[in-house]
């Protein structure tokens, strides 16, 4: 299931106006593996305030016209779609009324062209949408367009691609009333992973990265305000006051084991340590008082361990890892009226009436 999405656009040379352009798209699509007659939607992207040079972008996915209002629809066969793209200079016009006649007219053209192969159901639609746009929705001064409509092609390898996550890019270049604009088009499958969550994953590397494929749908946490989503390669957990983050490896292992969000929500990535050893991650408990943070911390030597409370602000206070007792190497545990924990080069003991001293 992919989505395909108008992802920006680029004025090399603005039209001959006296103000910066406002140049708007219209995506027409025919679906003509549809019954019994093809389906079609035309979608519109609109810009302000463009000058030469510029690159400015779209809501992307979220404005996705194939997959409308981000639902992924199933495309492996590019010749069962219609992509057509008319780029628009508005003066005066109205580009929402515009896209309505266009509208208008497609329904019409399919019909007309029902008995034709694909070939020339294409050259008949670029041929009634090139004749709809030049239509006068305004004055005096009508919209004009920047060069022909055109087909966007996405080969089956293209489709193939999209498909398994990767990231396919297609650049149209259009031409008139004195501007040139490149629009560049995205088609990736995103699994049905949306808001937050998607962006951390975009931002992780999609698919090619370190998480990989979604192998569940979105989850509520255990307290219903949060959600997480398993990966391939970890977990993104998010909630509205921590946002979104990913844990894995050994701490997300670790952080399971101890009651995931219960123990805390993760407020950063798994990030490097300050002396390159190691890798943590902080946590706060949303549903405790005062919401209380704490951390797991790891290294190859002595494991993932979590610290909190007065250790852990102790362990803090020196400088974490940098102090002279370096890692945890076991965690917090009840011992002779108190809590210790053990580190590297020492240990930290915890009493009610002596708090934290170090042994």
């Amino acid at each position: 299931m992919i989505q395909i999405y108008l992802s920006s656009i680029r004025c090399v040379s603005d039209t001959s106006e006296l103000t910066p352009d406002e140049p708007y798209v219209l995506v027409t699509v025919v679906n003509l593996a549809a019954t019994p007659v093809p389906t079609f939607d035309v979608t519109l992207y609109a810009f302000d305030g463009v000058s030469s040079r510029e690159t400015h972008y779209s809501q992307g996915i979220s404005s996705s016209f194939w997959g409308i209002n981000a639902r992924p629809a199933q495309l492996t066969d590019p010749n069962n779609v219609i992509f057509l793209v008319t780029l628009m200079e508005n003066d005066d016009g109205n580009p929402q009324a515009l896209r309505s006649i266009v509208k208008g007219i497609v329904g019409s053209s399919i019909l007309g062209s029902l008995s034709l192969d694909r070939t020339n159901k294409v050259m008949a639609l670029l041929r009634d949408v090139n004749s709809a746009s030049g239509t006068p929705t305004g004055g005096p001064n009508y919209d004009d367009k920047i060069g022909p409509s055109q087909e966007l092609v996405f080969s089956m390898e293209d489709l193939a691609r999209a498909e398994r996550g990767e990231l396919i890019q297609k650049t149209t270049w259009s031409r008139g009333d004195g501007g040139s604009y490149t629009m560049t088009f995205e088609a990736v499958n995103e699994f049905g992973v949306f808001g937050a969550i998607r962006d951390k994953w975009v931002a992780a590397g999609r698919v090619s990265g370190r998480l990989g494929k979604p192998v569940s749908d979105e989850i509520p946490t255990y307290d219903g305000i949060g959600r997480y989503r398993n990966f391939v390669g970890g977990i993104i957990s998010w909630h509205p006051e921590t946002e979104a983050h990913i844990v894995w490896g050994s701490i997300g292992a670790r952080w399971l084991q101890i009651g995931r969000e219960k123990f805390g929500y993760p407020i950063n990535d798994e990030s490097p340590t300050s002396d390159g050893r190691g890798r943590y991650n902080h946590f706060r408990a949303i549903h405790l008082p005062n919401k209380p943070e704490s951390s797991i911390h790891w290294t190859p030597e002595t494991g993932a361990h979590e610290t909190y409370g007065a250790i852990r602000d102790k362990w803090s206070s020196m400088n974490w890892e940098r102090s002279h007792l370096g890692y945890p190497i076991e965690a917090e545990h009840d011992h002779a009226g108190g809590r210790l924990q053990r580190f590297q080069g020492g240990s930290l003991f915890w009493t009610p009436g002596g708090g934290v001293v170090v042994q």
